[in-house]
């Protein structure tokens, strides 16, 4: 049981998480874990604040590998967050541009955030940047 707790909590540290045996729980037991719901979400956005804030010093310190990590956690809880896509991609694309095997997934984040309206020059750049070692290497 450990082992299985231990293994959600690498994917969500804040849920809710009942043990207890179905014959050993009363509903008002299940209904109390329910109505902490606005605790939880606070806790989450607590969370989501910290892992921001922790990735965007990362992406000030250049250091852009470990960036585009924690941006991928807190995407992972916020998959429609443009801003955080955003800078997702960019520290992939600035931790090595020459390295075309990450090309493709800056790509699809790019077309993403097109799809929902998300306009930015940088990002234009960097698709141009892409484009154009593409036809190079022609």
């Amino acid at each position: 049981l450990d082992a299985c707790v231990a293994l959600l909590r690498e994917h969500n540290t804040v849920a809710t998480i009942i043990t207890t045996p179905w014959e050993e729980i009363t509903g008002a037991q299940i209904l109390e874990a329910m109505e902490h719901a606005d605790t939880l979400e606070e806790e989450l956005k607590a969370f989501i604040q910290k892992k921001t804030s922790e990735a965007d010093a990362l992406y000030v310190e250049q250091k852009f590998k470990r960036a585009y990590e924690v941006y991928t956690q807190i995407l992972g809880l916020k998959p429609y967050d443009a801003e955080i896509r955003f800078k997702r991609m960019k520290s992939l694309f600035l931790s090595n541009r020459q390295d075309s095997s990450n090309y493709e997934l800056i790509l699809e984040d790019c077309s993403f955030l097109s799809s929902i309206g998300f306009v930015n020059e940088e990002m234009n750049e960097i698709m141009a940047f892409i484009s154009d070692g593409n036809e190079e290497n022609r």
